[in-house]
């Protein structure tokens, strides 16, 4: 096979001195699927020895210190910066797979996906991401428009009917046209010196310091900006199927119980990774997933069903 603009590289990133089974499950899912040619876990506070099965398995773990931020086009010096000051570890996050991804390249994901499908064929194009159906896009906090907001406000609430309804995913797909596409940066893959991540830095460089520390603005609202939610010569856009089958919120499905006999349904023939959102864990009355959970719910709920696969 010839060259291709994205490296065969996986990159996770985590903050914390202690890797959750579900991270475990993403990282084991996607080396075993892929076969990347080098997978790099960027952390903080890790020690090889507390994730040695994943050392084993051929993962390099890479300190996230701000060297990352050395060297970047213009914004580089804000984002680094950014990366010293921000207390919250998804904003630091947001900037440090953009640094990463601009070094080395490669395919980011999130540490709450899980992959089913090889990516090797994605990696011929520059970048690419995946779009998801929300209720708020980027763009909409911007607007003074009271009619934008009351839909927005109409679809949170059937949106929520359907989480809650045992029959929403159905329901929600039948609705999803309604909902805004919006790309979502928890996988994102590109070559070494992507001018769209250029781009994002420029960006952050220019943002008002006010708000650079709310939530989303360095992450799914300024990949929202850049590629204008549709696919261009430097990133591919992806539907939703690809990742992010079910949507945020509706989500809380892959732990419904009963939901493992509907893993079928809530899949698509397109799907490579299960984006499925730890922001659920909660409500769906799960402060901590743990390996005891995946094993005793892998005949009931569509996630631990997916995860039990890839437990040590």
């Amino acid at each position: 096979m010839g060259e291709r603009p994205i490296p065969s590289r996986l990159v996770f990133i985590w903050f914390g001195s202690r890797l959750p089974v579900t991270a475990r499950v993403a990282v084991r899912s996607a080396m075993s699927v892929c076969r990347p040619d080098e997978t790099l876990i960027v952390h903080q506070g890790l020690e090889s020895g507390q994730v040695k099965d994943l050392v084993e398995a051929g993962a390099r773990l890479v300190p996230a210190g701000r060297e990352w931020f050395e060297g970047l086009p213009e914004g580089g010096d804000t984002a680094m910066r950014l990366y010293d000051d921000l207390a919250s570890p998804a904003s630091r996050a947001n900037l440090l797979r953009l640094a990463v991804l601009w070094r080395k390249g490669g395919v980011y994901m999130d540490t709450d996906t899980i992959t089913l499908r090889d990516l090797d064929d994605l990696r011929r194009f520059d970048g690419f991401c995946g779009l998801e159906p929300v209720a708020l896009p980027g763009d909409l906090f911007g607007s003074p428009n009271p009619a934008r907001w009351l839909a927005a406000g109409v679809r949170l609430a059937v949106r929520e009917g359907c989480v809650r309804l045992g029959s929403g995913v159905d329901v929600f797909r039948r609705l999803e046209r309604y909902y805004a596409s919006a790309v979502n940066n928890a996988v994102l893959g590109s070559r070494p010196g992507n001018p769209i991540i250029a781009r994002a830095f420029a960006e952050i460089g220019r943002m008002a310091s006010s708000m650079r520390g709310r939530r989303y603005r360095l992450g799914t609202h300024l990949l929202q900006r850049l590629t204008l939610n549709r696919s261009g010569p430097d990133m591919r856009v992806l539907p939703s199927a690809y990742f992010y089958p079910l949507g945020p919120e509706i989500s809380a499905h892959w732990f419904r119980e009963g939901s493992a006999s509907r893993l079928d349904a809530f899949l698509r023939p397109e799907t490579r990774v299960v984006h499925w959102y730890s922001s659920v864990e909660e409500r769906v009355g799960l402060r901590w997933i743990d390996e005891d959970y995946i094993r005793t719910h892998a005949g009931r709920t569509a996630f631990a069903r997916l995860a039990s696969a890839h437990l040590e």
